[in-house]
């Protein structure tokens, strides 16, 4: 079996919004796109990984560069926001910031979560 996406992330309550439908109840909610969803992925959790037809839009170099933890993992890869999952409860304007960065190295249209949640 060939991995295409998944996600390692702690939810916090300023993530936990859970609506139906959105990008962030998708994200939230652990669904992920498949058929009859979106070709896109709802968010960046504190480890995602890219495989299959995502792994084609990870820039692996361009990442790196940017400081961010990737590795090539079979057919595609994993990438850290930051090097400790508690940063998201205990640090989470820095993993918001460091999450809207990686953002910035897909393509505008990869993610359906567009914006970042308010800073705790």
């Amino acid at each position: 079996m060939t991995s295409t996406f998944g996600i390692l992330h702690y939810f916090t309550p300023v993530e936990d919004t859970g609506r139906p439908g959105t990008g962030e109840g998708y994200f939230s909610g652990g669904i992920i796109p498949s058929k009859g969803m979106p070709k896109r992925i709802p968010n960046i959790g504190w480890a995602t990984f890219f495989g299959g037809e995502f792994a084609k839009d990870v820039k692996a170099e361009q990442i790196a560069e940017a400081g961010f933890a990737i590795e090539e993992v079979g057919d595609g890869y994993l990438a850290r926001i930051t090097d400790n999952i508690n940063d998201v409860a205990d640090s989470y304007p820095h993993f918001s910031k460091r999450r809207a960065e990686l953002k910035k190295l897909f393509p505008d249209d990869f993610f359906l979560v567009k914006d970042e949640p308010i800073s705790l």
